[in-house]
């Protein structure tokens, strides 16, 4: 090894001897002690640094290997062996012949991914002999004069398409805490990239999740991978009173200490309530906050308990505020503050919710405060931990957590480890009457340290004695996918059907949505769609003849629901948006009135096609898209307002006419609604011809 170079514009030919960068290659456990941590010892005393014998397993299987997977407990250096790797991968690979060399690093979110990884690279890249020959910036790292040829790249896989166009010759895909990366389409893309000799995938994380790619790793895929497994308690570089408090905590045989502590993968405690991989995947999921706001507060003084607050838009779960040690006061201040906060940051004006514990008395006094408070809309709701329960819960507290249950299949919940803690070893049993029971927090606090006073935020915040249930129970976002011109191709136009729907609600706003159907496949494609608050002809036609290609191909049918078609006193307003087409030269295009159906009928239909996946959505379309997630039924009847999912079902409404539906569907009864309408619907759908059955 030669001296550290400090000048900037450095090559690998002034650093590196010849043939050393070719020998690194295969030896990239003496790389990382020869160019990076010999130099940090050097630069900063620092005489223990050294490579764990876990993390040079991992390194000499990469070296080997195409495939390393690693299921690691907490603090055994993971992240920092990530780093090592992609600095050893983009420096052995390195030629003066122009070949590329890609490193892209991922993550579940983006805190795991900028506040967790990312760092690391720029901890041990400065002080390292290979500090002058890079470039660093805020998402990528890159050799000198070299930035789409030999970079390290941080992208997230939230939007799957961050993750095309990283085909290389020499390609190392770094993918922490990737158990939690739960979108299979994201695993497609980096398994389709990974196509070369050279082209590698390192993953690794705390195995949270038993389903999806990084687990099947481990079982049904072992053949292809090199698994690994880091022990918490075999690292030097975890404290052993870490492993040693999680099992006093929640004991060895919990499935946090097995996957905190061992690296195991849980095995599911059927005891809990709400098993930790339920917790997980909704750590994992991405939900648009959209809707009221609703908040719940756990109240401590100053004893070990902690005030928790925690702040919700409909399924969108924010990160908790944690206060110690605080009085009255402080409670009110930590309330009133954050609803001034996420009215700015999400723009909901209307009453806000605070479900208060008032067990014990605590939260009397900022209750009463909160009543008094007359410029913030807030609605403070006393929730006393000891009141009853119903048929099916014994206590508030079950119903509470019977509640969340209910709705976690649906929620974003924050990244927090100690909020999956507690939700997934709270534990229940069946009182006398076959009620469900949760375990009183009295005991929790017996069998773990500490009180669950995250959890109770929670189920506070989010407790509702009638959860609504989902329209289109298999709506889910792994849907949605890119679209472009080529469902417009002319030479494919006599297989499709192109449909428009206009929907005017009664505030005289307007949506547009607009789809195609596939009839050589059954599939329909939901391309574009848009809302304005400006029915005039002026402004909307424009924005027809643009946005669903008027010019460029026919549209079979432009349909408007009924308040389109009414006289407001001087004419209706689909009458001026036909004559702007006509005035426009769109002769053949007109907005008719939608075909009349039975729209309990449709709701069905739609639903099959969710569950079938035969509705394909545009990535662009994210607020049709959480529309017709988040659709609810209240008291048997679909909520009003949601004018998207009106335009799906007159579309659809539109298909059954053609007869195209009874192609891929069939006839299958789900209280999606009403029952007894979709009943006598499908009887007379389903009647032969003359009326005889």
């Amino acid at each position: 090894m030669i001296e550290l170079v400090d000048n900037a514009g450095a090559t690998p030919e002034m650093i590196f001897r010849p043939g050393e960068l070719a020998y690194y290659a295969d030896y990239p456990v003496e790389f990382v002690e020869d160019n990076i941590l010999s130099c940090a010892r050097a630069a900063g005393g620092q005489d223990s640094l050294s490579v764990t014998k876990q993390q040079a397993d991992a390194l000499k299987e990469l070296a080997k290997y195409n495939r390393v997977g690693i299921e690691s407990g907490h603090g055994c250096g993971k992240s920092t062996l990530f780093s090592w790797a992609g600095l050893w991968f983009v420096m052995t690979r390195y030629n003066p012949f122009g070949f590329k060399i890609k490193v892209p690093c991922i993550a579940p979110t983006f805190h795991q991914l900028y506040d967790v990884l990312w760092p690391e690279f720029k901890t041990w890249l400065p002080q390292s002999r290979l500090y002058p020959l890079f470039e660093t910036r805020n998402e990528e790292i890159y050799l000198t004069g070299m930035k789409d040829s030999a970079f390290i790249r941080a992208r997230s896989p939230k939007e799957p398409d961050n993750l095309q166009g990283f085909h290389a010759p020499h390609l190392l895909w770094i993918c922490d805490e990737a158990f939690g990366i739960i979108n299979d389409q994201c695993w497609e893309m980096i398994e389709g990239s990974a196509t070369q000799a050279d082209n590698k995938i390192l993953f690794g994380g705390q195995h949270t999740v038993v389903m999806g790619y990084c687990h099947d790793a481990f079982h049904k895929d072992k053949a292809d991978w090199r698994t690994l497994r880091f022990d918490s308690r075999e690292s030097p570089i975890c404290s052993p009173a870490f492993g040693e408090r999680i099992a006093r905590r929640y004991g060895k045989n919990s499935d946090v200490y097995r996957v905190r502590v061992l690296g195991q993968e849980p095995k599911g405690n059927p005891d809990a309530f709400i098993q930790m991989t339920t917790a997980e995947m909704a750590k994992s999921r991405s939900v648009v906050p959209m809707g009221a706001l609703r908040m719940g507060l756990d109240c401590a003084r100053f004893g070990d308990d902690l005030t928790v607050l925690t702040i919700a838009q409909g399924l969108h779960v924010f990160p908790q505020e944690i206060l110690e040690r605080s009085d009255t006061y402080d409670l009110y201040d930590l309330v009133v503050r954050n609803v001034r906060k996420y009215r700015k940051q999400t723009g909901y004006g209307g009453s806000i919710d605070c479900r208060i514990d008032a067990t014990g008395g605590y939260g009397a006094g900022v209750y009463d405060m909160l009543l008094r408070n007359t410029e913030d809309h807030i609605t403070p709701i006393a929730i006393d931990f000891g009141g009853a329960g119903n048929q099916e819960y014994a206590d508030i507290v079950s119903a509470m957590w019977g509640s969340l249950r209910e709705q976690i299949g649906e929620l974003q919940l924050p990244d927090c480890d100690f909020l999956m803690e507690e939700i997934g070893t709270r534990r229940y049993e069946l009182d006398k009457h076959g009620r469900t029971k949760i375990e009183p927090k009295s005991e929790y606090k017996k069998d773990y340290e500490g009180s669950p006073d995250r959890s109770d935020s929670l189920v506070l915040c989010l407790y509702t004695k009638t959860w609504r249930k989902r329209v289109w129970e298999f709506c889910n976002r792994e849907v949605m996918v890119d679209m472009d011109i080529k469902w417009y191709d002319k030479k494919q136009a006599q297989y499709n059907l192109h449909y428009a729907a206009l929907v005017m609600g009664s505030d005289m706003s307007v949506t547009v949505l607009c789809a195609l159907w596939d009839q050589r496949r059954g599939y329909l494609y939901v391309y574009d769609g848009w809302k304005t608050q400006d029915p005039s002809p002026i402004a909307l036609v424009p924005q027809m003849a643009a946005r669903m290609h008027l010019r460029d191909f026919r549209m079979d049918r432009i349909i408007g629901n009924a308040l389109l078609f009414e006289d407001k006193g001087t004419r209706p307003v689909v009458k001026g948006i036909n004559d702007k087409l006509k005035e426009a030269r769109l002769f053949e295009h007109r907005v008719k009135p939608a075909t009349r159906h039975d729209f309990f009928g449709s709701i069905v239909d739609v639903g099959q096609m969710w569950k079938l996946k035969r509705i394909f959505v545009s990535k662009r379309l994210e607020d049709a898209m959480t529309e017709f997630q988040h659709w609810g039924v209240d008291k048997g009847e679909p909520l009003p307002g949601n004018s998207y999912c009106e335009a799906l079902c007159m579309i659809s409404g539109e298909l059954k006419v053609v007869k195209e539906l009874s192609r891929v569907l069939i006839p299958e009864f789900r209280d999606y609604t009403k029952k007894e309408k979709v009943e006598a619907l499908y009887r007379e759908i389903h009647k032969p011809e003359g009326g005889k059955r």
